[in-house]
């Protein structure tokens, strides 16, 4: 595994002249058992593919101790050439885990030099056995374009290709999921062909196959045509085993006339040679395809057309045995009367009264797109490193002040997917109603929409017409150039944490919901730690803990954002967003204070000094140490109290912290035993504010880590965009364990603060955690931070109204003595209270790991 610096430094220049002759260097010093002089070299591209049966006798790995299903092909460059390398199996996890990303600079430690002895043209190449992060590329570094640099004298056309070095198969997988196309075989157009007359062989599907049911087709199959009305997201069915097809992908679409439906399937070469060309709505003719019953498993994409009956048959095509023909027509040269495609659009307003799992389909601005996702592929036959990726995405239309919650897996339009932005009118088809609280009236106030196989994802800009004569399309198009719709594009925002649905609210509620037929699944608090060591990139895990709470620290944050202007960026410190908080009329997921707070959080927003006493206010300004990074689990001494981690230039900003003690032995006990947890957050943790000028930034810094260095990378971090304005303070939270040897520090943002006029407890708050059960609506519950209506916990009337004035805003509310008295006696509630923990874990690459508490159950003792 990459031995990672805590903090990777910046670096301007890397070994040069070193690739040229790597390969004849490294073959000399592998005869006489040597190893290779460290060089640093910059990563252009890393590249995955599944691995086959042949795997271990072409790359002459040990099929025992190789423990992964995936291999990755790195290339790397010194700025005068270039080289593909393949990566040991055991360091795929650095990759996996994100710790190797492109635009690292690699010191390389040990290679080889491996040649095929199983084929005749014994190829060979470099693999990369040991390597340590040595620092980040500079901005200098990369004026030049790196997909212009040559590859090395001596590399094969193998290496050259676009294939993986160490299997048959012919085609690299996306980095992060198995369903989204990459590279350039992807790429290929088919022109429409323009019929000058429909052939005589032609015939429709629905008597086509009654013939063939009733044994009365024959071979050759006569030619249909007809039109696309759904097509489904690609399916790659490679799997590890001595299978050695060059393509396992299938490619799913419905074809109709006006005698019937029926699925069709490109295989294998067809798929990439067709997914680009063809789209729902295009008229295709077909030819020399086989005809079988269809596959029960499969579900049936939803045509909203009664007329239309859908064939319990499929047909297959295939590039050969036979070669199918497959023909995309210009719609203007058929004649044959064919369905159209028709769409059931349904508004926010109608979106409460439509039934669980009904297929419908949705059309708004996007207000909100939430960061990338990964959770396992738990279906049969899957790699056990197989993920799916998804997003959560806010669309309004002129229906409703609420918006519409979506959940975005992979779809068949993938660029589009990653694209999106909020402003965007974004169109979405065959989505599933999602509603998992029963039939009860109030239940449906959850509600939300999800993708299926056979969803698409238009932008207004891509769809190509499709939608000109649907009514509501144009009507949230035109909606979106109004007034209203163009202030609420000044709360918009993208990233940050994101639960949905809420979580119940008692623990019975919990188990009945998720283990209704067994014990809940509880985590010992010593095991959080390798939870977070073993989460892959973006991956997302909810764990369940039960201990005592120890210590509660409380922070408010005033920026200096805050006076210049009203878009204050701050970032909330450990604050996390939480479970899902019920946007109070909200417009958009995050009105954050935080925003002005999460400029801060995006570059470490550690306190210099922490006071652990009972009452006891610490005011400080919170600038950020790039030199020290802490390690989850790693016990904190009183020098690293003092410091900030991250690389984040500093900030001035001032903050003011309370501490308070719960278990009278913490602050002996932080002393000898093992802390997981920081007392920081990512900068990714809460939401930005999103604008054009930023877009580039946005998508850059919010998207997936790209499998190839992008030629030109946005300039700026993160950080320099201003987070969204609600969340006023959040809460470290350190649960100690009931065996009292290990704690965790997770971060909360409650939805009220204690000293708040709500009558609202510290208990109340952890059992409620961040989602507004009292709404009238309650499909507007998002993350932590996107409650509009949130009140810090110390604010008294008059300090709410001193924040409406702009000339009173720069001016510190300060705690009074009774407030703090107030605070401490809501957290005595707690003491000694046993409490089950809901936990989600992350992993945002780059080792920022987060710890957020969902919600908090009291239990009975």
């Amino acid at each position: 595994m990459a031995s990672t610096n805590p903090s990777p430094k910046y670096v301007d220049r890397i070994s040069d002249g070193t690739v040229r002759d790597l390969k004849e260097k490294t073959r000399n010093l592998q005869t006489l058992g040597n190893r290779i002089d460290q060089i640093n070299l910059l990563v252009v591209a890393i590249e995955r593919y599944q691995i086959d049966g042949h795997f271990y006798a072409e790359s002459g790995q040990n099929e025992e101790e190789c423990l992964q299903d995936y291999a990755y092909d790195i290339t790397l460059t010194d700025t005068t050439y270039k080289i593909k390398c393949l990566l040991a199996s055991h360091l795929s996890v650095d990759i996996q885990k994100g710790q190797v990303y492109v635009g690292c600079v690699m010191r390389l430690l040990d290679c080889y030099v491996h040649y095929n002895e199983t084929s005749l043209i014994a190829e060979s190449y470099l693999i990369i056995k040991e390597w340590t992060l040595h620092g980040v590329h500079s901005g200098e570094m990369l004026r030049i374009d790196t997909g212009s640099i040559p590859f090395w004298p001596g590399a094969t056309e193998h290496e050259k290709s676009h294939q993986p070095l160490a299997v048959s198969r012919e085609y690299y997988l996306s980095l992060w999921n198995d369903e989204d196309p990459y590279g350039p075989q992807w790429h290929n157009t088919v022109k429409p062909t323009r019929l000058l007359k429909t052939p005589a062989s032609v015939v429709k599907i629905g008597n086509a196959i009654d013939r063939w049911q009733r044994g009365r087709l024959y071979k050759p199959f006569p030619k249909i045509i007809g039109r696309v009305l759904s097509k489904a997201r690609l399916h790659h069915y490679g799997r590890v085993s001595k299978f050695r097809e060059k393509w396992p992908y299938q490619m799913y679409l419905e074809l109709a006339d006006n005698t019937g439906c029926v699925s069709v399937i490109l295989w294998t070469k067809l798929a990439p040679k067709y997914f680009n060309s063809i789209f729902v709505g295009n008229i295709l003719l077909i030819e020399d395809y086989e005809i079988k019953k269809r596959y029960s498993l499969r579900g049936k994409a939803a045509l909203h057309n009664p007329n239309i009956k859908q064939l319990e048959v499929e047909l297959s095509l295939n590039s050969s045995h036979p070669g199918s023909v497959i023909q995309v027509l210009h719609s203007s040269s058929v004649t044959a009367d064919l369905p159209r495609v028709t769409n059931k659009f349904i508004t926010k307003r109608q979106l409460s009264g439509i039934p669980d799992q009904l297929i419908c389909d949705v059309c708004g601005v996007v207000t909100y797109i939430s960061r990338w996702q990964r959770i396992r592929n738990v279906k049969k036959g899957a790699s056990k490193d197989s993920f799916w990726t998804y997003r959560w995405i806010h669309i309004m239309d002129q229906s409703c002040s609420q918006p519409m919650i979506l959940q975005i897996f992979s779809t068949a339009q993938p660029s589009v997917h990653r694209e999106l932005v909020p402003g965007m009118v974004a169109i979405c088809t065959q989505m599933k109603v999602m509603n998992q609280c029963g039939d009860n009236s109030r239940s449906l106030r959850f509600v939300y929409l999800t993708t299926t196989n056979d969803s698409q994802v238009y932008t207004s800009e891509n769809c190509h017409n499709i939608f000109k004569s649907e009514f509501h399309v144009g009507r949230v198009q035109s909606w979106r150039n109004s007034e209203m719709a163009k202030k609420l594009m000044d709360t918009s925002s993208m990233g940050g944490y994101y639960s949905y649905p809420p979580l119940p609210t008692t623990i019975d509620e919990y188990k009945d919901k998720y283990s209704p037929f067994s014990q809940l699944s509880i985590l010992p608090v010593d095991k959080v730690q390798s939870e977070l060591e073993n989460l892959h990139y973006r991956e997302h895990k909810r764990v369940l803990v039960q201990g005592h709470i120890a210590a509660v620290k409380i922070s408010q944050l005033y920026h200096m954002h805050q006076r210049r202007d009203s878009q204050s960026s701050v970032p909330s410190d450990a604050a996390k967003p939480k479970s899902s908080p019920q946007a109070d009329n909200m417009i958009s997921p995050v009105r954050t204070r935080a925003s002005q707070r999460q400029q801060l959080v995006g570059r470490s927003l550690r306190s210099r000094v922490i006071n652990v006493e009972n009452t006891t206010t610490i005011q400080e300004t919170g600038r950020s140490n790039p030199k020290r990074r802490k390690k989850y689990g790693e016990k904190k001494t009183p020098s690293q109290i003092t410091s900030d981690d991250d690389e984040d230039e500093p900030i001035n900003e001032n903050q003011q912290i309370k501490s308070y003690i719960l278990d009278s032995q913490w602050m002996v006990l932080q002393q000898r035993i093992p802390v997981i947890g920081l007392d920081n957050i990512h900068e990714q943790t809460l939401p930005r504010q999103y604008s054009e000028t930023k877009k580039e930034l946005l998508l850059y810094h919010l998207g997936l880590l790209p499998s190839v260095l992008p030629a030109n990378i946005p300039p700026g971090k993160l950080a320099d965009v201003p987070l969204m304005s609600s969340i006023e303070e959040f809460y470290i939270i350190t649960i100690l364990g009931l065996n009292r040897t290990c704690a965790v520090n997770a971060a909360f943002i409650p939805k009220h603060g204690v000293g708040d006029n709500n009558n609202m407890s510290f208990v109340d708050l952890l059992t409620s955690g961040c989602t507004n059960t009292d709404s009238e609506d309650n499909t507007t519950s998002v993350s932590a931070v996107s409650a509009g209506t949130r009140k810090t916990l110390q604010k008294s009337s008059k300090q709410k109204q001193s924040r409406q004035a702009p000339e009173k805003a720069t001016k510190r509310p300060h705690s009074s003595s009774s407030c703090v008295n107030e605070i401490q006696k809501q957290l005595d509630e707690v003491k000694g209270q046993r409490m089950v923990v809901v936990l989600d874990l992350y992993n945002c690459g780059h080792e920022q790991l987060e710890v957020v508490l969902n919600r908090a159950y009291l239990t009975t003792e």
